[in-house]
């Protein structure tokens, strides 16, 4: 957050900006804001289940309620939706960079645990036909 806030506010070449000005930041800010509000109800879906990063913890059934019935991972893609937000406000190239590297973490991080939600419950098989990784399958 450091970095957006200063990428905005700070006109220097260390940020290689890519593109400037007015409507992109208002149009990331407001990606940015719909990402902070996708991440609070996937936090209120998954309710005590929830933690903040993959530890190995399995619930004791799927979540399928609210934004999991669309998506398998919805903080996972509501912190790439800040991200891109943060990149649209900014025109950073970094913030860029930043999102690849973090997509590809998170990629393999829903990997890793749906391997271990699908040995633990033969059921999520079918949840993963029915949802999206990351975007829901059906719009």
């Amino acid at each position: 957050m450091i970095i957006f806030i200063g990428s905005i506010w700070i006109d220097n070449t260390i940020w290689i900006k890519l593109f400037s000005g007015t409507t992109f930041l208002y149009c990331g800010i407001a990606i940015t804001s719909l990402a902070m509000v996708l991440f609070l109800i996937a936090g209120i879906n998954l309710g005590d289940n929830y933690t903040p990063c993959y530890d190995s913890y399995l619930p004791e059934d799927i979540i399928q309620n609210g934004l999991y019935k669309l998506i398998r991972h919805p903080i996972y893609t509501s912190n790439l939706l800040l991200v891109i937000g943060v990149f649209i406000a900014c025109g950073s190239a970094l913030i860029l960079i930043n999102f690849c590297i973090l997509f590809i973490y998170y990629l393999m991080a829903a990997l890793s645990e749906e391997k271990a939600l699908l040995n633990h419950f033969p059921k999520y098989k079918n949840y993963k036909k029915q949802t999206g990784m990351f975007l829901p399958i059906r719009w």
